[in-house]
């Protein structure tokens, strides 16, 4: 009888041991989705829906509409148990009434240099950043919306040109400057080419406006 209560004793204290450990693993195998939705409904009262997350290592981005028409981006901070609001990055319109949208947003401190826009002929199915070595951007659809996305691992080059184009490879939307970046690089920064030239020169990127500036 003894032995029986010892059991059912050590049963009960093992069960209770082990309840909340597996309680917190079933909340960290929530949906990534589920858990960040949480943290912006609570933020933002006008959420409508997550179009989707980036997640690194240096950064986690949220990209979502709102009930205002709005295309939003915030950054979210990794806790030990899921995620908390970070700060709001941009919110424009999710529509612009041409092809394609594109907003600019950089922060030394959160080590984000961002571009991004909203896309809005559904023919366009290629996105490419020339002042960024015509690099590709990423797409995403969902549902009726479709965004695009770049994050850049140091500061954005000016002057920004985006090219973006169908599937036949036909350019539908352009801006910026591309002959710019068609000059050899000793062209685009001199002190590339003169190092010593450092000393007296040098390239400065005004985040806001995204203007190169030569000092003299």
């Amino acid at each position: 009888m003894n032995r029986n209560k010892a059991m059912i004793s050590i049963i009960v204290i093992f069960l209770l041991i082990t309840f909340f450990p597996l309680k917190w693993l079933f909340e960290q195998n929530k949906s990534l989705y589920d858990q960040i939705e949480h943290v912006i409904t609570a933020k933002d009262s006008d959420f409508k829906e997550l179009l989707h997350i980036h997640a690194d290592r240096k950064r986690t981005l949220a990209f979502y509409t709102t009930n205002k028409s709005e295309l939003c981006v915030v950054l979210l901070k990794k806790k030990f148990h899921g995620y908390s609001w970070g700060a709001y990055i941009n919110r424009s319109s999710m529509f612009v009434g041409r092809e394609l949208s594109w907003q600019g947003s950089e922060s030394q401190e959160s080590d984000i240099h961002l571009l991004y826009g909203v896309v809005e002929n559904p023919e366009i199915t290629q996105i490419l950043l020339i002042s960024e070595g015509s690099q590709s951007v990423h797409i995403i659809k969902k549902g009726e919306n479709a965004i695009w996305y770049f994050i850049a691992e140091s500061s954005l080059k000016s002057p920004i040109t985006i090219q973006a184009s169908n599937k036949n490879g036909k350019t539908l939307y352009e801006t910026g400057d591309a002959e710019f970046w068609k000059q050899p690089i000793s062209h685009i920064y001199p002190q590339i080419a003169y190092p010593i030239s450092l000393y007296s020169k040098g390239c400065l990127f005004r985040d806001s406006l995204f203007v190169l500036i030569i000092l003299t």
